[in-house]
C-alpha cells in the first residue's frame, strides 16, 4: 500500500532530486520485443471523494496498456545497466503524463461539480422537509419546555445544514488531482511476435 509508514518512510530516505532507474526483463507475447522506458506516477484525488492511484506510461502505447500485468511477472535485470537513456527520454514521458494528468484534471473537477450540485440539492431537499416537520411538530405544542426543545431542534438543523453545505464548498474548492513520479524503468520484453520501433 502506497500510504504505509513504512512505505512513506522508505521513500522519505530516497533521494527525490535524482532519478532512480530499474532496469527490468519479461517474457510476453502480447508485446512486440524490444526495450521499453516506462514512469510510474501517483495521482492523489482531493475534493468530494479522495482516492489514490498509480498511472503508468510507457514509451509505447501497446507498453502502456499492458504495464500492470509486464510488471507483475518481470524479473529484475541487474546485468542490464539502462544506457542511451538521456533526459529527453524522460521528458517525452513527463510529457505524455502531464497531457493525460491535465486532461483527467479537467474531468476530475467537472465530477466534483457535478456530484456538489448534486449533494447540495439533496441536502436542501431533505433539510426543508427536517425543517417542515418540526415546525409543524412546534405549532403544535402548548407546552413551554416542548417549544423550547423544538426551537433547539430547528436551530440544531440549520447549523448542521450550514456545515454540510461548507464542507461541499471547501471540498469543490479543493477539487484537484495531485501528481507525482514514484518509478522510472525500462522493460526489456523477449518472446514477442515483431521487433520493437
Amino acid at each position: 500500500m502506497p500510504l504505509h509508514p513504512l512505505v512513506k518512510q522508505a521513500a522519505l530516505s530516497l533521494d527525490t532530486k535524482q532519478r532512480v532507474i530499474a532496469s527490468l526483463s519479461v517474457v510476453s507475447n502480447e508485446i512486440p520485443a524490444g526495450r521499453y522506458e516506462f514512469a510510474i506516477y501517483q495521482w492523489r484525488f482531493h475534493g468530494i471523494r479522495e482516492d489514490l492511484v498509480l498511472k503508468p506510461i510507457a514509451s509505447s502505447a501497446v507498453v502502456t496498456e499492458h504495464l500492470g500485468r509486464l510488471l507483475e511477472s518481470a524479473a529484475d535485470c541487474p546485468n542490464e545497466t539502462p544506457s542511451g537513456l538521456g533526459t529527453p527520454v524522460w521528458d517525452d514521458l513527463d510529457a505524455q503524463h502531464y497531457s493525460l494528468w491535465h486532461d483527467a484534471r479537467t474531468r476530475h473537477r467537472q465530477k466534483t461539480q457535478e456530484m456538489a450540485e448534486y449533494r447540495r440539492e439533496s441536502l436542501s431537499t431533505s433539510h426543508r422537509a427536517r425543517i417542515a416537520l418540526l415546525d409543524e411538530q412546534l405549532s403544535q405544542t402548548t407546552n413551554e419546555k416542548i417549544k423550547k426543545m423544538r426551537r433547539s431542534q430547528i436551530a440544531a438543523a440549520e447549523a448542521d445544514y450550514a456545515r454540510r453545505i461548507q464542507e461541499l464548498d471547501i471540498a469543490l474548492e479543493r477539487a484537484d488531482i495531485v501528481a507525482g513520479p514514484v518509478a522510472y524503468g525500462v522493460i526489456h520484453v523477449s518472446g514477442g511476435g515483431a521487433n520493437a520501433d
